[in-house]
């Protein structure tokens, strides 16, 4: 049974909110960083400044020597907004003590406007809640009792997946929960992270599910918007598509091995596998595994990362979408695929089956003959695949950014103290569930 819906008094004044922008400004330059966590940062943002009843301040808990960066990102999203700092004084006085002209002369030496800082005490001490989409909680805003901090815990790969070389900023971010907040992006992270660290308090993480852009991710069945994707990224009339970032975690390697075993079995000559997605670490494997395919090394095109714009006439006119990881905090293209409308498979674990539930097929990420049954299931039958688009289409209108916006601002309420809470609560793009 759902619990109550969390309850907000109508004559609320305006919540305060500082939010960080360490994270979108130090990504939003370069388009290949423009996955998962910039978009929900980005969007967000965006979403907040249209928010009625919710004030928002900026700031970046990044050194001080991503100020010029994080002051280019506001002004492109709110030209005539200020940024706070939090460590513009406190990182430099560490090493230089009050020397404020030393200080000065620094700052100008590396083109850092510091006349237009809003520092600390003006913005964190009068705001109800402060929160960082990714960075860690700085320590300098420990001096706030009153300025309630929340963080965004989007998955524990680094911890939990051997070879990573982020290990150690995942614990440092997790270290500076502390008795703070967590907004833990799928059920299956916030499990992670309270079975990681048994110091965090469970009452004090939340679940809100992420969503996919309507504006862009929807059915697009223009010709002449898919001529031009055919051209620009080699596409085929006819192709299985996996989008994700090429590296281990994404299980490529078995995807490629299972469909070239596909096609070779039943003789298929005119279906192609298409990888869209930058490079990220340890990519060679992928790679070697298209070159041993030999005379069916050209049926597995790699088109490099895919531009957001472009993304919705890839998804819709796909055969079926593949989506075969090992672990995802919350798995964004899937569900970016399952609102184009694509017949839509996944491995069945970590949050995947969250997100897909019954809009897709989920299968074991290491069951071969499984997925090359599937594989031509969906590619020999029109009416099986056509049923799972329609699957797809209704599963995905179960989240929506509306929902993650107002989702955030109910938990900013319950723990600044200006809503109620009965028991813990954990909030999701289809659902309220208990924690």
């Amino acid at each position: 049974m759902k619990p109550e819906m969390l309850q907000m008094s109508q004559q609320n004044p305006d919540l305060k909110l500082v939010f960080d922008l360490s994270l979108p400004a130090s990504l939003y330059k370069n388009q290949r960083w423009h996955t998962g966590l910039f978009r929900y940062a980005d969007t967000l943002l965006d979403r907040f400044h249209e928010t009625n009843g919710l004030k928002v301040y900026h700031a970046n808990t990044d050194s001080a020597l991503t100020v010029n960066s994080a002051k280019n990102y506001l002004k492109k999203k709110k030209p005539d907004a200020r940024l706070a700092n939090t460590q513009a004084w406190p990182f430099p006085r560490k090493v230089f003590g009050k020397g404020v002209r030393t200080l000065n002369r620094l700052y100008r030496l590396l083109n850092i406007d510091i006349d237009r800082l809003i520092y600390d005490r003006d913005v964190f001490a009068g705001s109800d809640v402060l929160h960082t989409p990714y960075s860690k909680i700085p320590c300098e805003l420990e001096q706030y009792p009153d300025l309630k901090k929340v963080i965004t815990i989007h998955d524990l790969i680094p911890l939990i997946l051997p070879g990573h070389h982020h290990k150690q900023l995942m614990r440092e971010i997790i270290g500076s929960v502390g008795s703070n907040y967590v907004i833990c992006v799928s059920n299956h992270t916030r499990n992670d992270l309270l079975n990681y660290d048994n110091r965090i308090d469970p009452d004090k993480v939340f679940v809100s599910h992420l969503a996919a852009d309507p504006e862009l991710f929807y059915p697009c069945d223009d010709p002449q918007r898919l001529k031009a994707a055919q051209q620009k990224y080699g596409l085929p009339d006819r192709y299985f598509l996996s989008l994700a970032t090429l590296e281990p975690r994404k299980n490529l390697e078995f995807l490629i091995h299972s469909f070239l075993k596909f096609i070779r079995e039943q003789h298929i000559n005119d279906l192609y596998l298409v990888l869209a997605g930058a490079k990220g670490w340890e990519f060679d494997p992928i790679f070697a595994a298209v070159e041993q395919a030999g005379k069916y090394k050209d049926k597995i095109i790699i088109t490099g990362r895919i531009p957001e714009k472009d993304l919705a006439v890839v998804y819709s006119n796909a055969t079926a979408f593949f989506f075969m990881s090992h672990y995802e905090g919350f798995g964004l293209p899937p569900l970016e695929a399952m609102q184009c409308g694509a017949a839509t498979v996944t491995s069945d674990v970590s949050s995947l089956p969250e997100v897909v539930g019954n809009g897709g097929i989920m299968l074991p990420p290491d069951d071969e003959d499984a997925l090359c049954h599937t594989m031509y299931r969906l590619c020999q039958d029109g009416d099986f695949r056509a049923r799972y688009g329609k699957k797809a289409q209704a599963r995905a209108r179960s989240f929506s950014w509306e929902k993650c916006v107002n989702e955030h601002v109910e938990i900013y309420h319950a723990i600044a103290g200006k809503g109620r809470v009965s028991g813990s609560k954990c909030f999701s793009g289809a659902d309220i569930c208990m924690s």
